[in-house]
Formats: C-alpha cells, sequence, structure tokens
C-alpha cells in the first residue's frame, strides 16, 4: 500500500514568514511549494491550517546551477543526478526540490533547495 502524508513547514524571519508545504510519499519527501510574506500580507488560510514543524534555515542548503537540458522535463528528471555533487550529503538521505530561473541556449539555470530527510522529522 502506498502511504502519503502531508507536512507545512514554517520560517520566521525578523519582517517575513517563509511555508513550504511538503508530502512524503513511498519515503520520500517532495516540496509541493514554497512561499514567503511579509507579516502583514499572511494569507488568512496559513494562519487556520496552523504549523505542523518548523526547519532551522542552516538546515536548508541553497546552490544555483546550469543544467544541460531545455525540456522541464527532462531537468527535473536529471536533477537529482546532476545536483549529487553539490550535496554533502547522499541524495538517498535529501529532499531536493528546484525552481526554474530561465532557459537559455547552454541550458536551464535553476535554484536547488535541498535538506536532509532526518531534519524534516525533528
Amino acid at each position: 500500500p502506498q502511504s502519503i502524508d502531508q507536512y507545512i513547514g514554517i520560517d520566521l524571519r525578523s519582517s517575513t514568514i517563509r511555508a513550504a508545504a511538503l508530502r512524503k510519499k513511498n519515503h520520500r519527501y517532495e516540496i509541493l511549494s514554497l512561499k514567503e510574506f511579509p507579516f502583514e500580507e499572511i494569507p488568512k488560510d496559513y494562519l487556520r491550517q496552523g504549523a505542523i514543524s518548523s526547519m532551522n534555515g542552516r538546515d536548508v542548503l541553497i546552490r544555483h546551477c546550469t543544467i544541460p537540458l531545455k525540456k522541464s522535463k527532462d531537468v527535473f528528471s536529471a536533477l537529482e543526478f546532476h545536483v549529487e555533487p553539490l550535496l554533502p550529503y547522499p541524495t538517498s538521505q535529501a529532499v531536493i526540490q528546484a525552481q526554474i530561473i530561465d532557459t537559455k541556449d547552454a541550458g536551464t539555470n535553476l535554484t536547488v533547495f535541498s535538506t536532509r530527510s532526518d531534519h524534516l522529522a525533528k
């Protein structure tokens, strides 16, 4: 049987709040959404849902990279392999999410976010 768990992560800053929606499916984590809001613009729906967990910002690794592919489907299929040398931990222990910045002749420029799976369990 397939198991699906969903989580919301909250990072409180001095003037903003960051929220991440996560899903655990078949022992892997997937980041569904990343949002950042000034405190005065926090959507009321976020306040009603409540926070289930939070993550320290120093536990999140952010890297910029270029993958020499242009189709987003191909880029995300190759993402784990491509970022493996950028991570200080094995990809089997990582939650990896990327945001496409732009696509040029050389390929697709990304911002990659990662954390170790065990940091989500804290």
